[in-house]
């Protein structure tokens, strides 16, 4: 075999991987978080036992119109994975879906945002959702939009002529509340300072996201609700409480050695 022939039929078979890993990366998170995502050491992610679970729970939920909650406790990946990571790639299968991410603080949900925005921007994702990409400048003066990515806000080419932007960032006891959305994701919204430090905050965020921001939801929305348990009257407690919710408990074992 001739260098050439060789050289092509490496080429075929890179071709063959390549666009197997994309398949993939399509059709399961397990497989969009291997190929796109990368943690703080540029490293590639590969989804543990916890975070498998975890996913699996959420998408049962969603296929029975259950809303999901995940709790666990701090630095286990939630926010990579079930947040950042997640919303990139319900994005990527949906560019017209309008997402809130509702988090303890204005820049904690900005944050999260620009997370988001980072993954939307890397040339794995391109390769995995090229169609979700911004809004072409003549585009968005044409159709009277926004087409400027901010910290709060992000804006996706879509169909149609909807003002609400495709990402936003907000928390939980903030004013503004913007348009509608088609799927909530709560993270973090209970925190040591409205649980614990100020008590009488606890009934306000519940009253929050129940009265103010799942009224924003269409009657088919989704909802990912993740969080730390702080205190048994909390508005995360609250939550358990509810028919509507189903939450995956992934506690600390009495040795503290494992989840």
């Amino acid at each position: 075999m001739t260098d050439v022939v060789r050289g092509k039929a490496l080429g075929r078979a890179a071709s063959t991987i390549l666009e197997s890993l994309i398949l993939e990366a399509r059709s399961s998170y397990a497989g969009f978080a291997r190929m796109v995502l990368k943690d703080h050491l540029n490293r590639q992610i590969e989804l543990a036992s916890i975070h498998r679970v975890m996913h699996a729970h959420v998408e049962h939920c969603w296929r029975t119109g259950v809303h999901p909650g995940v709790l666990a406790p701090f630095d286990h990946g939630k926010t990579i994975s079930l947040v950042v990571g997640r919303v990139a790639y319900e994005l990527g299968l949906n560019p017209s879906l309008r997402i809130k991410i509702i988090s303890n603080n204005d820049d904690r949900a900005m944050e999260r945002v620009m997370g988001v925005a980072t993954i939307l921007r890397s040339p794995a994702y391109r390769l995995v959702f090229p169609r979700t990409r911004p809004v072409p400048a003549k585009v968005a003066r044409a159709k009277g939009v926004q087409s400027k990515w901010t910290q709060h806000e992000i804006f996706l080419d879509r169909p149609g002529q909807a003002i609400d932007p495709s990402l936003m960032a907000a928390g939980v006891l903030s004013g503004g509340t913007g348009g509608r959305s088609d799927l909530n994701v709560y993270d973090d919204c209970v925190d040591h300072k409205n649980a614990i430090e100020h008590p009488e905050e606890r009934q306000k965020v519940y009253e929050a996201i129940e009265n103010v921001w799942t009224q924003r939801l269409e009657p088919d929305a989704r909802v990912l609700y993740v969080g730390t348990p702080w205190h048994v009257a909390d508005a995360t407690a609250q939550l358990i409480k509810s028919a509507a919710y189903s939450f995956l408990k992934a506690s600390i074992s009495e040795d503290f050695k494992r989840i």
